[in-house]
């Protein structure tokens, strides 16, 4: 006998409505994603993060770190992107949804998935999720997030949905925006910044790597000494440098799909950002600009 399981009933009605699947013969893509009902394991150690974040008042780091102590207490198999993902539709409704990016973003840095896609259109979009990715992984967003989407990542994060402000913050790694982002996109970035979408105020401020943008943000930011801003004006005197960054946006689109994690992470393995970096600076210095 299946013993019964901790989630309520209207909270099992959530998650029913969301992995509905097509009827037989569709080719609908998206809707056949499947996000299982959380483990009572992983939703008894999310309700006991979520307490002693909200009475100790955690800061960002301090919750972050918290989560992956928890997660690290239970057996691999009990958690998934797919689970930390139900935990979020089941919860989407409450007041704390907005933090709880931490906790799954330990979930994602976890996982041994190296390829991750958030496609997720919650009422309240969660903030901090990719908080910290590692080198060694990809996460795209589809559908939409908080703010502080991929903050202090090192791997490569893409947005071709819609996030909040200050996506790519303190990243280490390749950020390309080809969606909607909010103000202060790419704050503090050391590497690579592309944004081939939308974008608010204060774009690439502070930043002390190279920041590309095909299209006129809202507002610039102030670059760091050493940071290098190629505005549109520039970027579309350099044809071979627009090419390059065209073909790179379509290959990372096209790769970012769960089903496609072996050759997303075959060319991730061939083109890490400090490749790319170098790349652009030589395209930039054929053209006769200063790097």
């Amino acid at each position: 006998m299946t013993p019964p399981n901790p989630i309520t009933d209207s909270r099992q009605e959530v998650l029913r409505d969301y992995m509905r699947l097509p009827g037989a013969g569709s080719n609908k893509g998206r809707e056949e994603r499947k996000y299982t009902q959380a483990d009572s394991s992983l939703e008894k150690v999310f309700e006991k993060w979520l307490n002693e974040h909200e009475q100790k008042n955690l800061e960002h780091t301090e919750s972050y770190e918290l989560a992956h102590r928890l997660l690290s207490k239970l057996p691999d198999e009990t958690y998934s992107i797919a689970q930390a993902h139900a935990l979020l539709l089941v919860h989407k409704n409450d007041t704390h949804i907005k933090d709880s990016g931490l906790f799954v973003s330990a979930v994602y840095n976890k996982v041994p998935d190296k390829i991750i896609v958030h496609d997720l259109n919650l009422p309240t979009p969660p903030d901090w999720l990719g908080y910290k990715l590692p080198q060694h992984k990809t996460l795209t967003n589809t559908g939409t997030t908080g703010n502080w989407f991929g903050w202090g990542s090192s791997g490569l994060v893409l947005n071709t949905g819609t996030t909040g402000n200050n996506f790519g913050d303190g990243s280490s790694g390749l950020v390309l925006n080809n969606g909607k982002t909010g103000n202060n996109f790419g704050w503090g970035s050391s590497e690579v910044l592309l944004n081939t979408g939308t974008t608010g105020n204060n774009f690439g401020a502070w930043s002390s790597g190279l920041v590309l943008t095909r299209c006129a943000p809202e507002s610039y930011g102030t670059l760091e000494a050493n940071g290098r801003l190629i505005k549109p004006q520039e970027y579309a005197q350099i044809q071979e440098l627009d090419a390059y960054v065209t073909t790179l946006t379509k290959q990372l689109t096209a790769l970012a799909d769960v089903s496609k994690a072996a050759e997303l992470q075959a060319w991730h393995t061939a083109n890490p950002p400090q490749k790319i970096h170098s790349e652009i600076e030589k395209l930039l210095r054929d053209a006769g600009h200063a790097v």
